[in-house]
């Protein structure tokens, strides 16, 4: 539990090849399997407090316990908290992440803007109505972005369900699980 931005419910890493980073986690630390959603593009997306056209990604979900694991990949040139950690040769943890309510989402960026915190990106996911905010909090050693999300909302409760259940059921057997999105 962070005192500044609550529980974590999320470790989020860029990585430069999904599909050799689904291999490494699935068959090498066990965890999996993972719900692979493709061509994501953010609506109304900012950043560096700029509307801009969003990046393309390759999201991937799994559980650990309760602790979800995201791993992203970008595959163009437009400007995101990705391309900044790739573009500096980095690839691995590059975010954790807190999930409030939508409810919550206008309270929280208040509550960090007073604390100093600016927002780095930002945006949605519409085909889910996933909100989002990325801080840059990487100045200390080893440091790292936080991101608020809305995924306590009702609506993401199958999902993110159905997620976590399918990696306390999982085999080992099949790494990638073939989950509707928004269903």
């Amino acid at each position: 539990m962070s005192k500044t931005f609550g529980k974590i419910a999320q470790l989020g890493y860029v990585v430069r090849d999904i599909d050799e980073s689904i291999e490494y986690w699935t068959k090498t630390l066990g965890i999996g399997p993972f719900v692979v959603l493709k061509d994501v593009k953010f609506s109304d997306y900012h950043y560096r407090g700029q509307a801009c056209e969003a990046p393309t990604l390759t999201i991937a979900l799994a559980n650990s316990g309760d602790l979800q694991i995201e791993l992203i990949q970008q595959h163009d040139d437009q400007p995101s908290v990705y391309k900044d950690f790739t573009d500096q040769g980095r690839e691995g943890l590059q975010h954790f992440s807190s999930w409030v309510t939508t409810a919550e989402m206008a309270s929280s960026k208040a509550e960090f803007a007073a604390a100093g915190y600016v927002p780095v990106m930002e945006g949605s996911i519409p085909e889910m109505g996933g909100l989002f905010v990325y801080y840059d909090t990487q100045d200390g050693p080893g440091g790292s972005m936080f991101e608020v999300s809305n995924l306590r909302d009702e609506s993401f409760t199958g999902f993110i369900g159905a997620i976590q259940q399918s990696a306390a059921d999982w085999d080992g057997q099949h790494s990638i699980l073939d989950l509707t999105v928004g269903g």
